[in-house]
This record gives structure tokens, sequence and C-alpha cells, in this order.
């Protein structure tokens, strides 16, 4: 009723939201979070609990109204989408720098008397705990080999026990590695590295296009977030389903490893080192662009009334920054947005995940495709990876090989993020890392063929061979 008949009268949406929760908060009796004092904050929690408590006090403004402020002062701080400003408010997401610390503040109203306290403070909860900006997870210890008690040897349905923990193993040590590795990318590039080089391309630029350039650059640094999250939730699941005992689940693995695959190319595409910054940012600009046309199909069709508004307004934003860039939007014979251009560089909205899989020397194509085969249940696939039982239930055959193919796919992914992302900050601990991955992937090809030479022999020494299986 009173949202309503505000909003006839033309008042501010967002104004009348401030005084309906400060009038709830004060007729309730609601309590500010707890949080310590600036000058006593040392962990990332109390600094969290300082940050959604100025929040508060400030009348819980709109996130709206926090990405407005932040922006009119962008130039000299840095942008603050909705999202992070969401997620630093709801404590699910640390502050990863100073810039951001300042917008927040900023989209709180924070006097900036207080900034250099407030940096001090991030700087002791940084020392606690010290999370890079691209990551979205914890990293977990190397764990011990485990073995499943009380379940009939694999080798009997054609997985080798040996296989299915060793396989889940090295994808448990090797995302654990990763996240220790991209912890330790340097907050500050290494001078000359091609970070460096888009950081100074960014400097240089027209004054009016800087903004919009780092709108673009920070959208790429969050969906690198949610990529590399997504990816270990993944591999996590990979880990879960090899250790699940029994008859082992051995497709799943293939869907689960076609997503690590497929994320972890198109970032790795997105900030490839060989190409220039401009190529880098164009790119970057495009696989925004797509994901605001993506969410827009998907809001015409699923409440639309309640989505479509906010897509619209995510596309006009993105459009705006883009050509504010100096980008333009090019277009096809049907008058729809489908590339990029900046000066000689062309990015396409819509890329081909093989021609991207082609140019990253760790990942196979063909496996994409097959992984892509069975997440879509195509009908031939299906066919080849199924049998009957006696009683004439279809089940899922058991491959070893499958099992190989779709953990070498991740150690593929996780290599060319390790070689990729090493690279762009310049960090000196890339070649190091990479051989790692390396070795392990060369003890997961050494122990498939050990078996596979096992089971051939097994299979000769049969003394009635099904003549319709192929040694």
């Amino acid at each position: 009723m009173i949202g309503g008949g505000n909003a006839r009268r033309g008042t501010d949406i967002d104004a009348v939201e401030v005084l309906w929760k400060e009038a709830c908060r004060s007729g309730r009796g609601i309590r500010l979070t707890e949080a310590p004092r600036l000058s006593l904050v040392r962990t990332p929690a109390d600094l969290a609990a300082a940050l959604r408590r100025v929040w508060e006090e400030n009348g819980e403004p709109s996130l709206r109204q926090m990405e407005d402020r932040a922006e009119a002062r962008a130039k000299e701080f840095t942008p603050l989408s909705r999202m992070s400003a969401w997620r630093i408010r709801e404590r699910k997401q640390p502050v990863s720098s100073v810039p951001q610390l300042y917008a927040y503040l900023l989209a709180c109203e924070v006097s900036k008397e207080t900034f250099p306290s407030w940096a001090q403070a991030w700087q002791r909860a940084r020392r606690h705990h010290r999370p890079h900006r691209l990551l979205g997870h914890p990293a977990t210890g190397e764990q011990p080999l485990t073995t499943l008690q009380g379940t009939p040897d694999p080798r009997e349905l054609g997985v080798p026990k040996e296989i299915v923990h060793q396989s889940a193993r090295t994808l448990r040590n090797s995302a654990a590695a990763l996240h220790t590795f991209l912890n330790s990318l340097p907050e500050q590039s290494a001078q000359g590295s091609p970070a460096d080089q888009d950081q100074q391309f960014i400097t240089t630029s027209h004054h009016r296009k800087r903004g919009p350039l780092r709108w673009i650059r920070s959208w790429g640094d969050r969906t690198n977030t949610l990529v590399f999250g997504n990816a270990f939730d993944h591999i996590r699941a990979m880990e879960r389903v090899l250790e699940g005992g029994e008859p082992v689940s051995v497709w799943p693995c293939v869907s689960l490893s076609r997503v690590v695959t497929e994320g972890l190319a198109r970032i790795c595409h997105l900030y490839d080192p060989a190409a220039s910054s401009e190529a880098r940012l164009t790119r970057i600009a495009a696989a925004w662009l797509d994901s605001c046309r993506e969410q827009l199909t998907a809001a015409r069709e699923f409440y639309p009334d309640r989505t479509l508004p906010h897509a619209e307004a995510d596309w006009r934003k993105a459009q705006e920054k883009i050509e504010g860039a100096g980008m333009t939007i090019g277009l096809d014979s049907r008058e729809r947005p489908n590339r990029v251009i900046h000066g000689d560089t062309t990015a396409n909205l819509s890329v081909s995940l093989v021609d991207i899989l082609r140019m990253q020397p760790a990942q196979i194509p063909a496996w994409y495709r097959i992984s892509s085969g069975a997440s879509h249940n195509t009908l031939w696939l299906v066919q080849q990876g199924s049998t009957m039982t006696p009683d004439g239930t279809v089940i899922m055959r058991a491959d070893p090989d499958i099992i190989t193919a779709a953990t070498l796919a991740v150690l593929g992914a996780i290599e060319n993020v390790t070689q990729t992302f090493g690279a762009y900050y310049g960090h000196e601990g890339t070649e190091a890392a990479v051989k790692t991955v390396q070795r392990r992937t060369i003890a997961i090809v050494s122990l498939s063929r050990k078996w596979r030479d096992q089971m051939k022999q097994d299979a000769q020494q049969r003394p009635h061979r099904d003549p319709d299986i192929q040694v």
C-alpha cells in the first residue's frame, strides 16, 4: 500500500525503502550487527561484520543506490556492481582490494577521513587469511588414498579399483594444488606481464574510456570467481562419484568433466597471455554482452514480469560501458548484435569451444565432443556405452578408459589454467606448477596402460570367451 501509493506520486522508491527499513528496525527493536571497533578488526570475519554494520547504520541502502554511488566515483576508485555489493554485505565474499573497499564505503556514505583506518583494518584481515580474488572456495589439503571396504573386486565390472581411487585422489590433489597456486598469484602484477600491460592500456587510454574499460575488466574478474567456483564444485562431485562404491557410476564423470573443461577453456581464452591487451579486453566485452543476451533470452521465457526488467537493465549497462570504452557492437544481417569491434580486433559473441580447445595444447577437442554427447543423451553414444544384464535390465558399462579420459580432461584444463594465469600475472613458479600437473597426468596414463595390458592377459586366459568381446 505505502510503496504503491508513493510510486504513483513519483516518490523515489529507494528512498521509501530506506525509510521503511529504518521504521521497521526501530519498531521491532532489531539490533545492529555486532562488530568490533575498527582498531580491533583482526580477521576477515571481523572486517565482514564491520562492513555489514556500516551498511545498516547508513539506513540499508538498496543495491541500486550502492552501485550508483560507487559509479559516481569509479574513476577515482573502482566500480562496484550490485552483485559484489550484495556478496560483501551478506558476508559471502571478502573485499578483494583497497579500491573495492573504498567503493563499498562510498556506497555506504562513510566519511573519507576514516578510509586510512579501514585500509589498515583490511590489511590486518588480509594477513590473517589471504584469498586471491579469482577464487571462491577454500583450498583443501592433499588427502591420503582411502580404500572402500566390503565391495566386490571392481575388475569383475571392468573397472580396476586402483584406477578408480587413483583418479579420485589425483583430482582432489590437483584441485588443491591449483587453489594454492592461484592463491600465490601476486596482488600486484609483475612489471611487463600481460596483466600489467592491460592496466597500462587502460590508464593510457582517453580519460573518458578509462572508467568503462575498468568496468569491462572488473566484469572479467567477477566471471573468473564464478567459473573457478563452479569448476571446483564439479571436480569435487567427480571425486564423490568415483568414491561412491560399486558399481562405479562412470558416465556422470563424463558430464561433470565437460563442465570443468568448458568453463576453464573459456576464461583461458579471455585471458590468453599471447593476445594483445586490446584483444583480451574486447573478448571480455563480447563475453559480457553474450552473457546479457542469454539472460534476456531466459527472462523472456521464465517469469518475464519479474525478470525481464532486470535483464534489460543489465543489457543496457553492458552496452553503455562497451560503447563508452570506444568499442563498436556489430550486427548480423537480421540487425542482431553478434560481435564487438575494437580497433583492428573483432570478438564474436558466440565462440566455438572446439576451436578454442584446439588452441590449448593440454586439451583434446574430440573428448569435448564425446562429453557433450553424454551430457545431451546422444543416442549413438548411449548405445555404445550400454549393455544388458542377464535379467534384461539396461545398464551403462563401467569402462576404465572412460574414467581415465574424464580425469585427463580435467587435468588438461587445470594445466591450461595454471599456464595461462601464471603467465598472465608473471608468476615465477608457473613452470614448476605446470610440470607438477604434467607428472600427475603421466601417472594416470601409465596406470591406465598397466591395467589395459593386465585385462588383455586376463581375457586371453579365459577358457570360454564371449566372441562379442573385443580385446
